[in-house]
């Protein structure tokens, strides 16, 4: 059962339950995987629980990642760097 408000843990309910029904499995930690449903930003919240972590601590480290964030949300801001989307993509020439 998937909650309707949102917040961070119900998104995060929502995500793995997405994962799960698309068969994602969990055999290896960081290891290949057919599926990664990713909560990157949650607003300027900047969240440290057990089971979660927002701002996502490697985005900042992933070019597959800040790309596309890139393409959509080039003003955010990062809130543990406070910088935008922008601003953390590196140009490569």
């Amino acid at each position: 059962e998937i909650e309707t408000e949102l917040n961070p843990q119900s998104l995060l309910k929502c995500c793995l339950a997405t994962e799960q029904q698309l068969h994602r499995k969990r055999e290896i930690r960081w290891g290949p995987r057919t599926l990664d449903v990713d909560i990157l930003l949650f607003g300027d919240q900047i969240i440290e629980q057990d089971n979660l972590s927002v701002p996502h601590p490697r985005m900042k480290e992933r070019s597959f990642v800040l790309i596309p964030l890139n393409d959509i949300a080039t003003n955010q801001i990062e809130p543990i760097s406070n910088k935008s989307i922008g601003q953390l993509v590196v140009t490569d020439n």
